[in-house]
């Protein structure tokens, strides 16, 4: 059974699917919780007290304490959500409650390899609150914020303001970073350089790097040495990436639980789900010209029902956020749901 902002054509059978906009994700995961712990008479706490439970969230409950070996799985959505941290919150309790496992489909490599390094902010903050905190130093590697930012443009306003000092590690140019970076070290692109990445099963995988990399670009690491050994810093007496993975795999993970507060209130009326094309997914692919020619590398439309095109007062051909739109009933309502290769810098989500 699926929580989906859009109808899919899944390759897979369904028990049962929830079509609701994200800003319903919360209350929808709440009822489900709510109902798991009604079912083995276990105490509510205080933020479920509110919630009304309804035969779509019993059924989900029973699917998951039926199974004989539950998994919830997180999609790539879920860390696009306003509420991610509530929604994880949510997911962990439910998964305690129906004893299920939890997979994170939505984290790359990277992070995944990020989380067993134990690469966490140490106050907790998400990016989103380091950016409009009062720091006033920033280091971005391999960030473009035009796509890789949920909100690109609170990103690119907090960076360029006149007391910030960016330094910025990338592979390509790039005229938004060029605006507001201090300083450009140019750095390998992932296929330039070696390195080892960490799938979901939880498997290291090192690779070569296939071509050697443009310029007096270096790779990634060794740029972060070298800046480690101008300051003094201990930990990076490093001369092959072999040495590093070798290190951080022998790390034991840490992981410090913060109990994330639950809230039910009212959400916003309509929410934007923004979802690249295949060909826009990272920088490299974004850059490779015959790719963005093709229809797939064009795709580019904001779906939306009729309901949420009334409230918008949207008509079929009108452009949302720059994106051309189209209205069709397998949007939840409440929802925008853009599939485009286009930067979210268009407009504001």
């Amino acid at each position: 059974m699926f929580f989906i902002n859009l109808s899919f054509q899944f390759l897979t059978s369904l028990i049962n699917s929830v079509l609701t906009p994200p800003q319903n994700t919360v209350a929808t995961l709440s009822g489900v919780l709510k109902a798991l712990l009604d079912k083995s008479s276990q105490t509510l706490p205080g933020y479920l007290n509110s919630v009304t439970i309804d035969q779509t969230h019993i059924d989900i409950a029973n699917a998951l304490s039926n199974a004989k070996h539950p998994v919830v799985v997180l999609g790539e959505h879920v860390n696009g959500n306003k509420c991610s941290d509530q929604v994880a919150q949510l997911v962990a309790n439910i998964a305690k409650a129906s004893e299920a496992k939890t997979l994170n489909a939505s984290l790359t490599g990277n992070a995944h390899s990020a989380e067993r390094v134990n690469f966490r902010p140490d106050n907790g903050k998400n990016a989103l609150q380091i950016l409009s905190s009062d720091l006033t130093a920033f280091a971005l590697f391999d960030v473009y914020p035009n796509f890789d930012c949920i909100d690109s443009k609170n990103a690119i306003e907090h960076l360029s303001r006149d007391d910030a000092f960016v330094v910025v590690m990338n592979s390509f140019d790039d005229e938004s970073v060029s605006s507001f970076a201090n300083v450009i070290l140019p750095i390998a692109s992932f296929y330039e350089t070696s390195g080892t990445h960490i799938n979901v099963d939880n498997i290291a995988q090192s690779y070569s790097a296939s071509v050697k990399s443009a310029g007096e670009s270096k790779p990634g690491w060794k740029v972060i040495k070298v800046l480690a050994d101008l300051l003094n810093l201990q930990g990076f007496d490093f001369t092959d990436s072999s040495q590093i993975a070798d290190e951080a795999l022998s790390l034991n993970t840490s992981i410090s639980e913060i109990e994330v507060p639950i809230s039910n209130s009212e959400m916003q009326n309509v929410t934007t789900v923004w979802q690249y094309t295949p060909y826009a997914r990272d920088v490299v692919v974004r850059h490779a010209s015959s790719l963005q020619q093709t229809r797939i590398g064009q795709m580019s439309e904001a779906s939306v029902c009729k309901a949420t095109a009334k409230l918008l007062k949207l008509s079929e051909g009108d452009l949302y956020k720059g994106i051309p739109v189209n209205i069709n009933e397998s949007v939840a309502e409440g929802c925008v749901f853009v599939h485009t290769h286009l930067p979210r810098q268009l407009g504001v989500i």
